[in-house]
């Protein structure tokens, strides 16, 4: 089946394997080690969980324990209560299972399949013809930009695309606030989900995304499909918005479905989270002002299927029809 060329976010997010390695070019030194090592720890309280609305409840809220992984910075404590922070959680979209909440009907053959989102893990990978979904939370107001840049085992680096924003999602819009849960692609575009496709001979061996909120919006022209970017603008925003990063794993999503709020967001795009609502698989904290562009840089681990893969035009990140 042919897709149609992807739709490219605006900028987009580092990992080892799927998710897996979120990876951030920082140093380490003894106290970046020693901060490592600190293991799980109580993020009720993160920059993110706090620019949510508030909910009265008699109740105190559980714990949300997260992990430390991947590289981490000196040990900022006087700063960190206010540093933005990005949440990502990556939905893979299986096929249902019976006493399975059915999201969407996926025309892949001439046989309807019904698919379910899942949450991936920091262990995890997706396999080329994966559909999946993004899901993107900013502590932070402004404006968000996905890139992504396929990265294959030969070859010239490929291009950058923005992914988001284009008008095939969310109608282009891409303002955000604390508490937001932007899902890209959202259940009423067309098409509802993206796939991971090989494009030429070189094997696709990773998906480099780029997640960008800036406080003002970008002079880049938007249109239908992903936009273009040259390496050299990419490059130049990470020289001026690149920080190291604090990366953080949540504990407890493995395997998880939709939650209720989780379902009302994706349904209704100016729905808000509450405080003491679902957590993001990942949380990354970024040692930058309040007022200041956010840029995280992200690679998603691909993992070939076992059966020969039939090459595809475009870009590897593709929304399938």
């Amino acid at each position: 089946m042919r897709t149609q060329p992807v739709t490219r976010f605006s900028s987009f997010v580092a990992i080892n394997a799927l998710i897996a390695a979120f990876l951030v070019a920082a140093p380490v030194n003894a106290r970046a080690q020693q901060a490592t090592d600190i293991g799980s720890r109580d993020m009720q309280d993160s920059t993110l969980f706090r620019s949510r609305p508030a909910t009265k409840r008699a109740k105190e809220p559980k714990a949300r324990r997260y992990r430390r992984s991947g590289t981490t910075v000196d040990s900022r404590d006087k700063t960190a209560a206010t540093d933005p922070e990005i949440g990502l959680t990556i939905w893979r979209l299986r096929p249902s299972l019976p006493g399975d909440p059915r999201d969407i009907v996926h025309e892949a053959t001439a046989t309807s399949t019904a698919l379910t989102p899942v949450r991936l893990t920091g262990e995890d990978r997706l396999s080329v013809g994966e559909n999946f979904r993004f899901a993107i939370e900013s502590s932070t107001r402004g404006y968000l930009y996905v890139v992504n840049r396929p990265m294959y085992d030969a070859g010239p680096p490929r291009d950058p695309y923005l992914i988001f924003p284009t008008r095939r999602i969310r109608g282009g819009e891409n303002a955000v606030s604390g508490g937001q849960v932007v899902e890209l692609p959202t259940p009423f575009d067309s098409p509802p989900q993206f796939t991971i496709s090989q494009r030429g001979d070189a094997r696709l061996i990773a998906e480099e995304v780029i997640v960008l909120v800036t406080p003002k919006p970008l002079e880049l022209e938007i249109g239908p499909d992903p936009l273009r970017l040259s390496s050299d603008t990419v490059d130049e925003w990470e020289r001026r918005w690149g920080r190291p990063v604090e990366r953080f794993e949540y504990e407890s999503g493995d395997g998880m479905l939709y939650t209720a709020e989780e379902k009302a967001a994706r349904l209704n795009p100016r729905y808000r989270i509450s405080r003491d609502g679902p957590a993001p698989q990942v949380l990354f904290r970024i040692p930058a002002g309040q007022k200041s562009p956010v840029f995280l840089r992200i690679t998603i681990s691909v993992r070939q299927p076992d059966t020969s893969v039939t090459s595809r035009p475009g870009n590897s990140l593709q929304p399938t029809p």
